[in-house]
């Protein structure tokens, strides 16, 4: 067994990984016929459904949603995006991700579709970015074929500014393009690779902008679902023939406008996914078979609320320690707030009745029980919430609203008002911290409804607020950052913004006094916590104002902040607390784990000749995972392959048969049968065994190739590092 040998492991490593539900904001669908799966990117990376279940890819996309997914060879995977109104490029796979070296384009495409037939993606229309935004101006055609961008100029041509949607019938082999005004019916548009020809159809779908629309090619039918109009979002769904279009029935659940949606012939329809209620991002999703829709595989209940919410690590209790999520809103329907609670138990979320909240006076309308600010944190075995803060969003032309601030506790079932004499000034941006060891929770600073920044010191000790007057503290400031060294019985505060602008320094608090503490090194703005695993304060930096080459995270052990090497890129959110064995940390609703020993696939070297087979894993290999396999595609159908497994890499690669052999052959060697689409999988098992933690495994393929040299092609090397 490979698994068996003597090893000999690199330094460990810490990274972020996702741990609950991704988020459905700018995510996309396609399936990829290559692998037989479905796969979804957005935001929070890339996953793939197979066997009915999500799992997450090892590689992580480029800030795009997919224009269109090419998986003959040598596409991959294809991402668009556009920066400064250019168009760019990302071809990528299971493990990573480049992008392509290629100039030109049609600046910000309206609509893009991938072309099977011809091996190109089309796109159409776009926005010149010399105009205000949102004027889409172009009535452009531009096709890239792996290589670069050409346009086209056929002499007729669709109406630039419409709104609808564009996807390739693979049946037809024509680019179907539907738009139109709002407040008018879709015009029917195909183009057949040089030219486009208007289709008058005897019915069509009322002009709709962010629809999802797909190719089922199964049936030869092209759907298209949901959207917005000029009331809102949409639920109803129109089938297309090539000559017609067919309303059908209506989506079930809430009516959505940018849905991922992509035909799997596996689950024999088109699967939607996800979108907007118009309030809310969606979680369900929704097999459609041509008949009738069905509820399909999803990913699982989450919070709706992806801004503003408070979260919170609980005590154990009965049910051992879990999550606390309340309140929040959505960006896209501020200032729209949720007063929902939901908890997550290590695995998955809950929705939970949550008798007993007393809310704060009703905000006028429609702002409903909004929560900005709020604080929650546990403390002796409850968990106390305590709000009534502000509204303050000036951009949105709502007006600052301060409220007597209110407390309400959570005994793992509901919540109950919390008696208490007086509590601070109301206050947002404010930091707060427990003392374990004296069992006070301690405040200080924040932005008031109205007046200067405070610089005030409060403790709860469970029943009361006491105000604090110490000799010396930190500058008055908001958006500064607290973590209790439980090692060391401090309170550590970082950060955070004066009148004078940034403030880059540390204090500390023993219980009656603050003490600055004078550290060689100074991190940037973010969210700390303590990790205890570590027994360190860990601050995890702030994307947004993370300086190029700084470590995106740091620790503090009471003289000096020292960067923490390969963390990967930084993530922001809110950095919670250790659990189990990682510090959660929080961001727009979703759960991450900031990781010791974290698992990690990457690909390195080239394959040798342009038709070799693409070596990847299908999941991370984490520590105990008995399904860990590494898995040949666009390799010859129904042939043989050979994976070559040993530990670590070869130091210097060795040619072999014209090619370089990447991996020592002589440790493991694995015969495969692919199957009539050039697939195989070797599974290797993951034992839960911690000194396995950080061991590196190094895998190289090989399968016959007409263009390699002597007829046999080896793969890119894949590094596997075994982790949580």
């Amino acid at each position: 067994m490979l698994l068996g040998l003597v090893v000999v492991g690199s330094l460990p490593a810490q990274a972020m990984r996702n741990l609950d539900v991704p988020s459905m904001v700018a995510c996309s669908m396609g399936f990829d016929a290559a692998r037989g799966t479905l796969v979804l990117t957005g935001p929070d990376g890339v996953y793939e459904l197979r066997q009915g279940a999500w799992r997450r890819l090892p590689g992580r996309p480029p800030s795009a949603q997919f224009a269109a997914f090419a998986t003959a060879a040598p596409q991959r995977w294809l991402a668009l995006e556009s920066t400064n109104g250019q168009p760019r490029l990302w071809r990528g796979d299971a493990l990573q991700w480049e992008e392509l070296a290629v100039a030109g384009g049609p600046g910000l495409p309206r609509y893009a579709a991938f072309d099977s037939s011809r091996n190109e993606i089309v796109t159409f229309g776009g926005y010149d970015p010399a105009q205000p935004i949102g004027t889409w101006t172009f009535d452009q055609t531009w096709v890239f074929d792996g290589v670069a961008w050409q346009r086209r100029l056929p002499t007729t041509v669709p109406p630039a500014g419409g709104y609808g949607a564009l996807v390739y019938d693979a049946v037809r082999q024509r680019t179907v393009l539907a738009q139109g005004q709002i407040g008018g019916l879709l015009q029917t548009w195909e183009w057949d690779g040089s030219a486009w020809s208007a289709i008058a159809t005897a019915a069509a779908p009322p002009t709709r902008s962010g629809a999802s629309i797909a190719f089922d090619q199964s049936r030869g039918r092209t759907l298209l679902v949901g959207g917005n109009d000029a009331n809102g979002p949409l639920a109803d769904c129109w089938e297309y023939d090539g000559t017609t279009w067919q309303q059908v029935a209506s989506l079930p659940g809430a009516a959505r406008s940018f849905a991922a949606i992509a035909h799997d012939p596996g689950l024999g329809g088109i699967l939607v996914l996800g979108g907007f209620d118009g309030t809310f991002e969606l979680q369900d999703a929704w097999l459609w078979d041509g008949l009738a829709w069905t509820p399909g595989p999803a990913f699982g209940p989450a919070p709706t609320a992806t801004y503003g919410g408070t979260v919170a690590i609980e005590p154990t209790g009965p049910s051992g320690a879990g999550v606390l999520y309340f309140g929040g809103g959505n960006p896209t329907r501020f200032p729209t707030y949720s007063s929902e609670t939901w908890r997550w138990d290590g695995s998955a979320w809950a929705q939970l009745p949550a008798p007993g909240l007393v809310l704060m006076p009703t905000f006028p309308a429609p702002l409903g029980s909004g929560l900005q600010g709020a604080l929650l944190w546990s403390q002796q075995a409850a968990m106390h919430l305590l709000f009534g803060y502000t509204i303050a969003e000036q951009s949105y032309n709502v007006p600052v609203v301060g409220y007597p601030h209110s407390m309400s506790t959570w005994n793992g079932s509901a919540w109950s008002p919390t008696p208490v004499s007086s509590l601070p000034p109301v206050r947002r941006f404010a930091a707060l911290a427990v003392d374990t060891a004296r069992n006070e929770a301690v405040l200080f600073g924040g932005t008031p409804a109205t007046g200067a920044l405070l610089s005030d010191t409060w403790v709860f000790d469970g029943s009361q607020w006491l105000q604090r007057t110490p000799a010396a503290s930190p500058s008055a400031r908001s958006g500064h950052t607290m973590a209790y060294d439980a090692g060391r019985n401090r309170t550590v505060l970082f950060g955070g913004y004066d009148s004078q602008g940034t403030c880059s320094d540390t204090w500390e608090w023993n219980g009656s006094s603050w003490t600055q503490v004078a550290t060689a090194h100074l991190p940037p703005q973010g969210s700390a916590t303590f990790d205890a695993i570590r027994q360190r304060v860990l601050l995890l930096a702030d994307p947004v104002s993370l300086p190029a080459g700084t470590a995106a995270a740091w620790t503090y052990d009471g003289v000096d902040w020292s960067g923490v090497v390969d963390t990967g890129p930084a993530l922001g959110g809110r950095a919670l607390g250790t659990f189990g064995q990682d510090v959660l940390v929080e961001q727009a609703g979703r759960l991450y784990a900031y990781r010791f020993g974290d698992a990690r696939v990457e690909a390195f070297g080239t394959a040798c000749s342009a038709d070799a087979a693409l070596l990847t894993t299908n999941r991370l290999p984490e520590l105990g995972a008995a399904d860990f396999t590494v898995e040949l595609s666009h390799a010859p159908g129904s042939s043989i392959a050979l994976v070559v497994g040993a530990v670590g890499v070869l130091p210097v690669p060795v040619p072999v048969l014209g090619c370089t052999l990447l991996v020592d052959s002589t440790q493991a060697v694995v015969l495969l049968a692919t199957d009539a689409r050039g697939r195989a999988g070797a599974v290797v098992p993951v034992p839960n065994l911690v000194a396995l933690l950080s061991v590196e495994l190094g895998f190289q393929g090989a399968t016959f190739a007409p263009l390699a040299p002597q007829g046999i092609a080896l793969t890119r090397g894949v590094r596997a590092r075994l982790g949580r």
